[in-house]
């Protein structure tokens, strides 16, 4: 259930490929500052002004433009400044773009080192305007401080369903201390900003209300509101490196302000905009719990919700039969808290354009599912019993919302264990552990939640990953046990006699290390740690058993595969490994030593030597049996 990052969002009806390529086509002018004769650009709706400007010769011969020292400014026809990264798809149709050049400030840059791909057609893009000068408290907002001498207002760009914050954090031009004071954005209207006081934004606030609207940054207070000021003090989360380091990773952003969100921000960014309001005007001394309250309520409304969308309605009516209960269990606060904690351990894995998920099994090592990586592992002939991977892989750590600092870490080219069938048949493992070049700071290591046992009939689960290669979330569903499994998906068949999985009479394998559930989480997930309700991993979310329905992929049946099946494999595979083997033997995993024979201890150690094909069936049907 790997994806590709994609380049193109069909909405509406089917059109044809020429015709979906005319609707892309777009066109700007541009000139400089110095030599006014405007140049004609003909480019892509779904690049951005540099590369649409990167395409023309009198661009990219410019002296200035190749000067170090130097910032580019880019002014629309308005005069408000954009940055390059701005997509051509909000720039109007034939507008002038004037291009200034002011003198880069050493400690903090304006350019912006991220690169969006904005595929069509794009709705959920906004615009609006800030002064480049604050009110009276803070004046300076801006980095770099010509910048406010050239321009009277910068243009930025957000996603609709985002925070306010988050698109000027993305946007990278203000300076950090907007973001540590109480500020808010002063709608300018009718001429001016001093009849429109009572008209204002909170940084928490989505940015689709702010659409082309004008504001100014004014601070209402010294710091923020007592209730984070608690919540940052508790908080895990460490200071962690940009994600500059991993320039080609698409998924990386560069927020301005170092300071690592709190568990109530975190929890905000899914419960919506009126939680974190909740939190910023109430500074008794219950605040932190009357924070919880909020967040429990949002996740408890969002398991009733999904309990209401189930496919199959008769499933869904025994399982809020049989575990109405079990929904209580999700809400509690240690519970909540504890997976929290246990998701920084959850990352996106990036292999060129192909993404997955995966999570820090133990040191430095990751697990994620096979099929993410396949398509780029091979066995050199000098080594045919060990695989390595043919291309850069890299685990982002952080990525929970739009604009938020990731932590990028490169995997090494060996694999540590690799079991993969190409027959879905006899396909009873489906995962992938790599060494990362350095362990993730302040992550817990997974395997030490691990559960012993077989794979469990009933019950609830928490699954944490990336769906549709976005932003980290997390899914609670229930599982669908060994007995009522043909009974869901018989329902769901007879309910799609059209589709063409019912004309190919196929029937999912439905193997005894195979934890079954209805999931929403799709393409990108692959990977993703499994938890019971009482936080412990069971299982590594892998796929689904999938059909076409027109253009739409659906899903009969979801499933994970049980963590003591994987464990169990991998511990086969690494024991040549005196350094894996001595790590495994810590008194933190006294729990893997009790039930799994570990082997003895090797003074050298080779690379990975999987069993061979033919033991390796015959040892999975013994376990399938």
């Amino acid at each position: 259930m790997a994806c590709l990052f994609k380049t193109e969002v069909e909405e509406g009806p089917l059109k044809d490929p020429q015709q979906r390529a005319e609707e892309q086509k777009h066109k700007f002018w541009f000139c400089f500052n110095s030599t006014p004769k405007p140049v004609f650009v003909a480019c892509n709706k779904s690049m951005t002004v540099l590369d649409a400007l990167n395409k023309k010769d009198t661009f990219k011969m410019n002296e200035s433009v190749r000067d170090k020292e130097k910032e580019m400014v880019i002014q629309r026809s308005d005069g408000a400044a954009v940055k390059t990264d701005f997509p051509c798809s909000l720039v109007d149709k034939d507008e002038i773009l004037k291009i200034t050049f002011i003198k880069k400030e050493k400690k903090a840059s304006t350019e912006q080192q991220t690169h969006e791909d904005f595929p069509l057609p794009r709705t959920d893009l906004i615009t609006f305007k800030i002064r480049t000068t604050g009110g009276k408290t803070v004046k300076h907002i801006m980095k770099n401080s010509e910048l406010a001498n050239t321009a009277d207002y910068v243009c930025v760009y957000a996603f609709k369903e985002e925070e306010v914050e988050t698109a000027l954090k993305r946007d990278g031009r203000f300076i950090d201390k907007i973001f540590q004071k109480l500020c808010v954005l002063s709608w300018e209207f009718k001429g001016g900003a001093e009849k429109s006081q009572g008209a204002r934004y909170e940084m928490s606030d989505l940015a689709e209300d702010l659409n082309q609207k004008t504001f100014q940054i004014i601070a209402i207070g010294d710091r923020r509101p007592k209730t984070q000021m608690k919540l940052t003090k508790t908080s895990s989360v460490p200071n962690l490196p940009s994600a500059a380091d991993s320039e080609k990773n698409d998924l990386s952003q560069h927020p301005t302000n170092t300071k690592q969100k709190t568990i109530q921000e975190r929890k905000a960014r899914s419960a919506g905009p009126s939680t974190e309001g909740n939190a910023t005007q109430n500074t008794s001394g219950n605040s932190f719990f009357t924070d919880f309250q909020s967040i429990l309520r949002t996740v408890l409304r969002d398991v009733l919700n999904q309990l209401n969308q189930q496919k199959n309605p008769q499933v869904q009516e025994l399982l809020q039969k049989e575990y109405d209960k079990g929904v209580e269990c999700f809400t509690e606060v240690n519970k909540v808290r504890r997976i929290m904690d246990l998701s920084d351990s959850v990352c996106v894995i990036v292999v060129e354009n192909t993404t997955g998920t995966g999570f820090l099994l133990f040191d430095r090592f990751i697990l994620t599912n096979a099929h993410v990586v396949k398509d780029f592992v091979y066995s050199p002939l000098e080594a045919p019993h060990t695989h390595k991977l043919s291309r850069t892989l890299t685990a982002v750590f952080n990525h929970e919302f739009l604009g938020s600092e990731t932590m990028n870490l490169q995997a090494k080219s060996e694999l540590i264990a690799y079991r993969y069938e190409k027959d879905e048949t006899v396909r009873y493992h489906d995962y992938a552990l790599l060494e990362l070049e350095a362990a993730p700071e302040n992550c817990t290591e997974l395997l030490s939640c691990y559960k012993h046992g077989p794979s469990p009939n009933s019950g609830g689960i928490y699954i944490v990953g990336h769906p549709d290669c976005k932003v980290k979330k997390m899914d609670l569903c229930f599982i669908i046990g060994e007995a009522i499994q043909l009974q869901s998906i018989n329902k769901h068949i007879s309910e799609n006699v059209s589709c063409p999985y019912v004309s190919w009479q196929c029937w999912p394998n439905l193997y005894k290390n195979r934890i079954t559930y209805d999931s929403c989480f799709f393409h990108g997930s692959s990977g993703s740690p499994v938890f019971d309700e009482h936080c412990n991993l069971i299982g590594m979310h892998t796929g689904g058993f999938a059909y076409k329905e027109g253009e739409k992929t659906r899903s009969v049946i979801e499933f994970s595969y049980s963590m003591q099946s994987i464990v169990e494999s991998i511990i086969t595979q690494v024991r040549p490994r005196s350094d894996i083997i001595k790590l495994l033997q810590n008194e933190k995993f006294k729990h893997i030593q009790e039930h799994f024979d570990l082997g003895k201890i090797e003074d050298a150690y080779e690379a990975n030597m999987p069993i061979k094909e033919e033991q390796q069936i015959e040892d999975e049907e013994m376990d399938v049996n």
